[in-house]
């Protein structure tokens, strides 16, 4: 998978968490996490920090279920 395919995701599906993003590209979250990265340091995507709305501590949900990245619309390279 390369980055511009990550690219045109996002731009297509607004927002996504890192497990769905992982099972759509069929890659490692770790991998994704990566190149996520690199499109934040540029401000294209945005991390956004996620609570979720069941949390009582019981851990059901793993932390990158709360990893949600957004495509940064308003990002002068983003368009």
């Amino acid at each position: 998978m390369i980055l511009l395919e990550l690219r045109d995701y996002l731009k297509t599906v607004k927002r996504a968490a890192l497990p769905d993003l992982a099972t759509h590209f069929d890659t490692d979250a770790g991998v994704l996490r990566d190149l996520l990265r690199r499109w934040e340091k540029r401000g294209d995507v945005l991390k956004l920090d996620a609570i979720s709305p069941k949390c009582g501590s019981c851990q059901a949900c793993g932390a990158a279920d709360l990893e949600i990245y957004i495509w940064n619309q308003n990002h002068p390279s983003a368009m």
